[in-house]
């Protein structure tokens, strides 16, 4: 139970390290495009390529905002964030767990039917000798002509 515990604490130490990453990862990125912006801004003037930037501009904003309603989610939250990685860890379990019970259920019904086999063809086997032994029998048994001359005698 410790175990399990101290080993969700390090999962979601290493899941806060990795998104923290990301978002600086993804606030580089951002800024590097504002100044890939502004230096098409200086470029000359060309009607064309000052309506692509202002479509980058708007892209930017609208990518700002997505940033910031992500990152404040993850400080409002964190568990919400995190517990995905773990709903997906329950879901991979049970479904091994599922699958082992199927399997456990295959290998019973396959016993099952084994035995029944083994138990029919043993009653079949049986069914066949007292045939062929009460077949072979009746040439043994003395006919009733024969009882009466025993009888007489």
């Amino acid at each position: 139970m410790l175990a399990d515990i101290n080993r969700s604490q390090s999962l979601i130490g290493a899941q806060i390290d990795d998104v923290h990453k990301l978002t600086g990862e993804f606030a580089q990125q951002v800024k590097q495009f504002k100044l890939i912006l502004e230096k098409i801004e200086q470029l000359p003037d060309d009607r064309d390529l000052r309506l692509l930037v202002a479509a980058y501009r708007t892209e930017i904003d609208h990518l700002n905002d997505r940033f910031a309603k992500l990152e404040g989610i993850i400080i409002q939250a964190p568990d919400k964030v995190l517990s995905q990685a773990f709903l997906k860890r329950d879901l991979d379990e049970l479904k091994r767990a599922a699958e082992e019970r199927i399997t456990t259920i295959n290998l019973s019904i396959d016993r099952l039917n084994s035995l029944f086999m083994w138990a029919f063809g043993g009653v079949i086997f049986a069914i066949l000798g007292q045939g062929i032994g009460s077949f072979f029998s009746r040439s043994t048994r003395l006919r009733p002509s024969d009882k009466k001359t025993e009888e007489s005698a």
